[in-house]
């Protein structure tokens, strides 16, 4: 079995992580008035795990 760089693996796991505390919270946040609040928070969270992918993606290739 081939093993799964980690690159891929990571930052699947952290889109998991912040899809199940959207299902989660999302609802809550919005009803409550903190709409803004949560739309930001979820676009930070998805340009870190971009910004993730791409520095693990240089660093394999340099290795």
């Amino acid at each position: 079995m081939p093993k799964i760089k980690k690159s891929v693996w990571l930052p699947v796991c952290l889109l998991i992580y912040t899809g199940i505390m959207t299902l989660l919270f999302a609802r809550d946040w919005i009803d409550n008035g903190h709409a803004l609040r949560f739309f930001l928070i979820l676009f930070a969270e998805l340009v870190i795990i971009l910004l993730l992918t791409i520095f693990l993606r240089k660093r394999e290739r340099m290795e």
